[in-house]
């Protein structure tokens, strides 16, 4: 389990096998979303790799992902398929995780700014898709099925960038201060002023939506 610096959630990392995935994540995803949502939490689980026999399972928040960690080595522990895959054997030895170089939690354009939960009420939903699709780490986008053809509701896009800001701990790239004051007084009509941590996402038309 790892805490970074500032504002950045608390993360953890479960190697499962393939075989105790399923009951960790229940039909249709449902027994790990309940979990999301009783403890608050973020809880990823790798895309299957033919050459491995494990998965893993990232579980991310500020508060209660003890509580997430331990339900789900209770759901592990009553496996009854579990003994039968505690020695995982390979023919070649590799770095554990190295299978998962290109889903870890990188979004597929890191340079992509973040924008705040709060803001991205105003965005359409052909915006909110197109910022999802950049500034989302790669499993997120398997794990929703978020693609450019496939049609999305508003309320999972807004989901979707809430798991962004704290998958990525509030954090990431943003203008000079001098350019978010420009794009400010130049795009947002007299009103409430923006949070103080306001950046808007590139490649945004931000006017249109004001």
């Amino acid at each position: 389990m790892q805490r970074k610096y500032g504002n950045a959630p608390v993360s953890a990392k479960i190697v499962v096998p393939n075989s105790s995935v399923s009951s960790i994540i229940g039909k249709d995803g449902r027994l790990v979303q309940r979990l999301m949502a009783e403890t608050g939490c973020i809880i990823q689980v790798s895309q299957r790799d033919s050459r491995m026999q494990e998965r893993f399972l990232t579980i991310v928040g500020k508060q209660n992902v003890s509580e997430a960690v331990i339900s789900i080595c209770s759901t592990l522990q009553k496996d009854e398929s579990l003994e039968q895959h505690l020695n995982l054997e390979y023919d070649l030895e590799i770095p554990i995780g190295s299978w998962l170089i290109d889903l870890q939690a990188k979004p597929s354009k890191p340079e992509s700014a973040l924008v705040h939960p709060d803001d991205a009420a105003v965005l359409k939903k052909g915006e909110l898709l197109e910022y999802v699709l950049q500034a989302a780490p790669k499993d997120l986008l398997l794990r929703r099925k978020f693609t450019s053809t496939r049609s999305c509701g508003k309320s999972a896009l807004l989901e979707a960038v809430g798991e962004i800001w704290e998958c990525r701990g509030g954090q990431g790239p943003s203008r000079s201060k001098a350019s978010v004051s420009q794009t400010s007084a130049s795009v947002l009509p007299p009103g409430p002023v923006p949070p103080s941590d306001f950046v808007a996402a590139p490649h945004l038309d931000v006017a249109r939506f004001q």
